[in-house]
Protein backbone atom coordinates (compact mmCIF):
# COMPACT_ATOMS: atom_id res chain seq x y z
CA UNK A 1 0.00 0.00 0.00
CA UNK A 2 1.64 3.53 -0.98
CA UNK A 3 1.30 6.58 1.04
CA UNK A 4 0.52 9.72 -0.05
CA UNK A 5 3.48 12.25 -0.16
CA UNK A 6 3.44 14.58 2.92
CA UNK A 7 5.96 17.02 4.35
CA UNK A 8 9.48 16.14 3.93
CA UNK A 9 8.77 12.81 1.91
CA UNK A 10 10.31 12.93 -1.49
CA UNK A 11 9.35 10.19 -4.39
CA UNK A 12 12.40 9.51 -6.43
CA UNK A 13 11.34 7.77 -9.98
CA UNK A 14 13.55 5.45 -11.08
CA UNK A 15 13.91 2.05 -12.81
CA UNK A 16 12.78 0.66 -10.01
CA UNK A 17 10.43 3.17 -8.87
CA UNK A 18 11.03 3.81 -5.17
CA UNK A 19 9.63 5.75 -2.23
CA UNK A 20 12.16 7.87 -0.60
CA UNK A 21 11.15 9.23 2.62
CA UNK A 22 13.63 11.61 4.77
CA UNK A 23 14.25 10.10 8.18
CA UNK A 24 14.50 12.63 11.36
CA UNK A 25 18.15 13.11 10.62
CA UNK A 26 17.03 14.35 6.76
CA UNK A 27 19.09 11.17 5.32
CA UNK A 28 16.98 9.08 2.84
CA UNK A 29 15.75 5.73 3.38
CA UNK A 30 13.91 3.53 1.61
CA UNK A 31 10.50 2.11 2.05
CA UNK A 32 10.92 -1.48 0.95
CA UNK A 33 12.95 -4.42 2.30
CA UNK A 34 15.34 -7.06 0.47
CA UNK A 35 15.70 -9.76 1.87
CA UNK A 36 19.02 -11.38 0.99
CA UNK A 37 21.69 -15.02 1.41
CA UNK A 38 24.99 -13.66 2.77
CA UNK A 39 27.57 -15.06 -0.34
CA UNK A 40 30.03 -15.66 2.34
CA UNK A 41 27.71 -17.44 5.33
CA UNK A 42 24.96 -17.90 3.85
CA UNK A 43 22.89 -16.18 6.70
CA UNK A 44 20.14 -14.06 5.67
CA UNK A 45 19.94 -10.41 6.16
CA UNK A 46 18.06 -7.34 4.90
CA UNK A 47 19.98 -5.36 1.90
CA UNK A 48 20.47 -1.70 2.93
CA UNK A 49 20.40 -1.17 -1.02
CA UNK A 50 20.25 -2.92 -4.13
CA UNK A 51 24.24 -3.57 -4.51
CA UNK A 52 24.05 -5.26 -1.00
CA UNK A 53 25.51 -8.80 -1.41
CA UNK A 54 27.25 -9.42 2.63
CA UNK A 55 25.52 -9.23 5.73
CA UNK A 56 28.65 -7.33 7.70
CA UNK A 57 31.74 -5.79 7.18
CA UNK A 58 33.47 -8.94 7.84
CA UNK A 59 32.04 -10.95 5.32
CA UNK A 60 32.68 -8.11 2.69
CA UNK A 61 36.37 -8.20 3.70
CA UNK A 62 36.44 -12.21 3.37
CA UNK A 63 34.77 -11.91 0.00
CA UNK A 64 37.18 -8.97 -1.23
CA UNK A 65 40.13 -11.08 -0.65
CA UNK A 66 38.60 -14.37 -1.29
CA UNK A 67 37.81 -12.44 -5.49
CA UNK A 68 41.07 -11.11 -5.52
CA UNK A 69 42.72 -14.55 -4.85
CA UNK A 70 40.77 -16.01 -7.55
CA UNK A 71 41.61 -12.93 -9.66
CA UNK A 72 45.67 -13.45 -9.24
CA UNK A 73 45.56 -17.44 -9.53
CA UNK A 74 44.00 -16.79 -13.21
CA UNK A 75 47.17 -14.67 -13.85
CA UNK A 76 49.32 -17.00 -12.77
CA UNK A 77 47.70 -20.05 -15.24
CA UNK A 78 47.58 -17.30 -17.88
CA UNK A 79 51.68 -16.72 -17.65
CA UNK A 80 51.64 -20.50 -17.50
CA UNK A 81 49.92 -21.26 -20.32
CA UNK A 82 51.49 -18.77 -22.32
CA UNK A 83 54.72 -20.10 -21.50
CA UNK A 84 53.97 -23.85 -22.71
CA UNK A 85 55.17 -25.11 -26.23
CA UNK A 86 52.73 -26.88 -28.70
CA UNK A 87 54.54 -29.23 -29.47
CA UNK A 88 55.69 -30.36 -25.89
CA UNK A 89 54.38 -33.95 -25.26
CA UNK A 90 54.46 -34.02 -21.56
CA UNK A 91 53.67 -31.02 -18.61
CA UNK A 92 54.22 -30.44 -15.41
CA UNK A 93 51.35 -30.60 -13.28
CA UNK A 94 51.20 -27.41 -12.52
CA UNK A 95 50.75 -27.10 -16.19
CA UNK A 96 48.18 -29.33 -16.04
CA UNK A 97 46.57 -27.80 -13.30
CA UNK A 98 46.70 -24.10 -15.52
CA UNK A 99 45.43 -25.68 -18.67
CA UNK A 100 42.72 -28.30 -17.41
CA UNK A 101 41.76 -25.88 -14.56
CA UNK A 102 41.71 -28.82 -11.55
CA UNK A 103 43.53 -28.87 -8.86
CA UNK A 104 47.08 -30.69 -8.46
CA UNK A 105 45.22 -32.55 -5.91
CA UNK A 106 43.40 -34.08 -8.40
CA UNK A 107 46.09 -34.81 -11.21
CA UNK A 108 47.90 -36.64 -8.27
CA UNK A 109 45.49 -38.81 -7.79
CA UNK A 110 44.55 -39.95 -11.34
CA UNK A 111 48.58 -40.60 -11.04
CA UNK A 112 48.37 -42.76 -8.12
CA UNK A 113 45.49 -44.62 -9.11
CA UNK A 114 46.91 -45.19 -12.23
CA UNK A 115 44.58 -43.56 -14.91
CA UNK A 116 47.30 -41.23 -15.90
CA UNK A 117 50.54 -42.45 -16.78
CA UNK A 118 53.60 -40.23 -15.77
CA UNK A 119 56.95 -39.68 -16.00
CA UNK A 120 59.23 -38.65 -12.55
CA UNK A 121 62.45 -36.73 -13.65
CA UNK A 122 63.59 -35.90 -10.42
CA UNK A 123 62.24 -34.44 -6.94
CA UNK A 124 59.17 -31.87 -7.95
CA UNK A 125 59.35 -32.87 -11.66
CA UNK A 126 56.80 -35.00 -12.32
CA UNK A 127 55.70 -34.98 -15.99
CA UNK A 128 52.07 -36.60 -17.90
CA UNK A 129 50.87 -36.83 -21.13
CA UNK A 130 48.44 -33.79 -22.31
CA UNK A 131 46.86 -36.70 -24.50
CA UNK A 132 46.49 -38.87 -21.41
CA UNK A 133 44.74 -36.08 -19.38
CA UNK A 134 42.31 -35.72 -22.00
CA UNK A 135 40.82 -38.62 -22.26
CA UNK A 136 41.14 -38.90 -18.28
CA UNK A 137 39.34 -35.57 -17.66
CA UNK A 138 37.30 -36.38 -20.73
CA UNK A 139 38.40 -32.14 -21.92
CA UNK A 140 37.43 -32.61 -25.36
CA UNK A 141 38.48 -28.91 -26.34
CA UNK A 142 40.27 -28.10 -23.50
CA UNK A 143 43.69 -27.45 -25.58
CA UNK A 144 44.68 -27.05 -29.27
CA UNK A 145 47.10 -29.41 -29.68
CA UNK A 146 47.80 -29.60 -33.45
CA UNK A 147 52.01 -30.54 -34.06
CA UNK A 148 53.14 -28.03 -36.54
Amino acid sequence: MERPLIGDEVSLICPYVLLWVLNSNNMPTAQYEIKRKCKCCGAIFLAKSLDSYYCSRACSNKGYKQRNALKLQRERWDKVIGEIPDKRDYISVTEAEAVFGVCAKTIRRLINSGKVSSINLGQRLTRVRKSELITALSFKNAWNFQSA
